[in-house]
Order: structure tokens, then C-alpha cells, then sequence
């Protein structure tokens, strides 16, 4: 029995970019303020206009020139105020590289769990 393979051209899609997923909150947050602060470095506060919708990884942008593996295990604390309450935890980045094989992509991502405040 033969099989064969195409060697034409793979089509991948974009990879996902550095984030974190949360944990403990709403799936749906109206006028939520939200604070992450990344290891050492100054943190941020996102201001979102429509509701935030926590389910699935919340994309975080790094300063330029980093790489991913320099964050692996650096902690991620974050907090959120939206009308429905007040959330904060800490979670850490965890690094995966890429296996090299076509549309694989290496990740980063801190799971954080939240609690009330």
C-alpha cells in the first residue's frame, strides 16, 4: 500500500499572541477597568468602552524587542473593577515553544484565578 503527501504550500493561521487567561469572574463584565502588572515592569490599565468578555485568553501586549521565553515563569497580577464588583489574583507565565513543525506556534500564557474584593 502507497500513500503520498503534497508538498504545496501549508496555509497556517495567525498565531495567538502573549496572555493571560482569568478565572472566578463574570463571562461578561460591563465598564470594566483592568490592571495587569507583568514582573518588574510598569503596569497597565485597559479602560474598556464595550463589555469584556473573560472567557478565553485576554491578549497582552509586551514591550517591543522581548522574547517570549524571557517571561516564562514571571508573575502576572491582575485586577479588575467593573459594575458587577472587584476582582484581583496572580498567576504566572507559562512558556511553550514552538516543535518547529509547519502552523505550530509557541505560547505564552498565565492562568489567574480571581477572587472578590
Amino acid at each position: 500500500m502507497a500513500t503520498g503527501c503534497s508538498s504545496g504550500p501549508v496555509q497556517c493561521g495567525a498565531c495567538a499572541g502573549p496572555g493571560y487567561v482569568l478565572s472566578g469572574v463574570p463571562d461578561v463584565l460591563r465598564h470594566a477597568v483592568v490592571t495587569v502588572c507583568t514582573g518588574d515592569h510598569p503596569c497597565r490599565t485597559i479602560r474598556d468602552r464595550e463589555p469584556l468578555r473573560t472567557q478565553g485568553q485576554q491578549f497582552l501586549e509586551l514591550p517591543s524587542g522581548t522574547r517570549w521565553d524571557d517571561y516564562d515563569g514571571v508573575p502576572v497580577r491582575v485586577s479588575v473593577r467593573a459594575s458587577q464588583g472587584r476582582w484581583e489574583g496572580t498567576g504566572t507565565f507559562d512558556y511553550t515553544p514552538s516543535d518547529g513543525s509547519p502552523c505550530d506556534c509557541g505560547s505564552l500564557v498565565a492562568e489567574v484565578p480571581l477572587t472578590a474584593r
